[in-house]
């Protein structure tokens, strides 16, 4: 008795899934009695809309010239006309072939590329620190320019001053090295304000990169190129620094370096060992450096001091070499700040 009342119900339940599977629902609401998709050429997934723009008739409702309804890989799609009598622009931006100038707008009406002269008063486009205001008339496209003494552009930088001329336009001045340009002690280096203040100002000349290990030619410390470092040096002290002076294409290879300290005097030498061959150029009598290298020393007011070396290794093209640089103060006090910039 219980082994056929579970036939029966097997029986039901197959008889049930054969009727639901008799109709099937695609995502387009389209339903077909014999189990297909009800789309034609597809096997699944959704309809294609169109196989022609004429098939898109019905998308294109908005009675505008400047858009249509097309048909792309089976979907119904719209399509913005440009560049024809009719349709000249949908938005300002299409006017391109209109020159726009400082006195005159340029807009897009009705698809058509429309230019006006734009109203009396400042032009609506600037160029910043020229020292000058564009006018506009409200009549004319072109713009006449009056002196404005405050159009300096960016002045955030305090080692650089900003003046406007009447005649010459922007004047740009960069402040000798060493003017103060905050209260932390910072000082204008080459047009940057750079902080170089010792912790202890009155006994520093163990201070600064690398110290106290860089007071050897055996340990000097890196040196990073063409960035103000900052240090403290004293009547005996002697900093070293060490960088790889690379010989890069299309560059001027030369050791080139700008100093500046409240020191009479200061001395920088600079030693190369290259890569192949020895190290020419810079000076008549070289002098001996670290690890085999050779060098030449320069000294002087470090105001005018620029030690310079166009580097050339003999017997060849490449003229790569490792650097050593030594800078000293011979007389100054126990605490005295310098900086310096530089590279290859």
């Amino acid at each position: 008795m219980q082994l056929a009342a579970r036939f029966v119900s097997v029986a039901t339940l197959s008889s049930i899934l054969v009727a639901c599977g008799a109709t099937t629902v695609d995502g387009t609401g389209w339903s077909g009695s014999d189990g297909s998709s009800g789309s034609e050429g597809t096997s699944s997934g959704d309809p294609s809309e169109c196989s022609e723009d004429a098939d898109c008739a019905w998308r294109d409702t908005d009675d505008d010239v400047c858009t249509k309804a097309v048909c792309q890989y089976g979907r119904c799609v719209e399509k913005l006309v440009k560049h024809t009598p009719e349709c000249q622009c949908h938005e300002a931006e299409d006017c391109t072939y209109y020159e726009k100038k400082a006195c005159s707008s340029v807009t897009c009406e009705g698809h058509v590329c429309k230019k006006s002269p734009a109203p009396a008063g400042p032009a609506p486009q600037q160029i910043a620190g020229d020292c000058a205001i564009a006018m506009c008339d409200g009549t004319s496209e072109e713009a006449t320019k009056q002196y404005d003494a405050e159009d300096r552009g960016d002045t955030s930088n305090p080692c650089i001053v900003k003046t406007c001329d009447e005649t010459k336009g922007l004047q740009t001045t960069v402040l000798p090295n060493g003017t103060a340009c905050g209260d932390d002690g910072s000082v204008c280096f080459q047009g940057r304000c750079i902080s170089c203040k010792p912790q202890n100002p009155t006994s520093c000349g163990g201070e600064g990169p690398g110290e106290p290990a860089n007071d050897s030619s055996a340990t000097p410390a890196h040196f990073p190129q063409h960035t103000p470092v900052c240090a403290f040096t004293s009547g005996s002290d002697v900093d070293w620094y060490t960088f790889n002076a690379e010989d890069k294409a299309l560059t001027h290879d030369v050791f080139d370096f700008r100093l500046w300290s409240k020191a009479p005097t200061m001395e920088v030498c600079i030693y190369a060992k290259c890569l192949i061959g020895s190290p020419g150029g810079g000076c008549a009598t070289k002098l001996p450096g670290p690890n085999g290298s050779q060098g030449c020393c320069w000294s002087g007011d470090p105001a005018t001091l620029h030690p310079r070396w166009d580097l050339d290794c003999t017997g060849t093209s490449e003229d790569s070499a490792i650097a050593y640089v030594s800078v000293r103060a011979p007389g100054a006090g126990a605490c005295e700040p310098y900086l310096v910039i530089g590279g290859y």
